[in-house]
């Protein structure tokens, strides 16, 4: 909580990294994404796809290279998922 009435929170949403449909990743990205931006228009809330293969990773690097040479690569070194940031108003229901 932040006072007068603000709060602010996240959430990490766990997905995996394959299914029968194809690659997560690209069906919450959706075309230049369209349904990630959409999703976030609708929940009032920051999202952004981290975790392991969630970037490309320059030739002759890994991700635990990365991770240990800069902090804000450390989200490559844990699976794939969606944080979900939000901070704003918040209200009891």
């Amino acid at each position: 909580e932040l006072g007068n009435g603000s709060c602010k929170t996240g959430i990490k949403i766990y997905i995996p990294e394959r299914s029968k449909l194809g690659c997560s990743r690209g069906k919450i990205l959706g075309q230049r994404g369209s349904t990630l931006k959409q999703l976030q228009a609708e929940c009032g809330c920051k999202m952004s796809i981290r975790g392991k293969s969630s970037m490309k990773v320059p030739p002759g690097e890994t991700n635990q290279s990365l991770a240990a040479s800069n902090a804000t690569y450390s989200h490559l070194l844990e699976p794939l998922h969606v944080l979900c940031e939000y901070e704003g108003r918040g209200s009891l229901r």
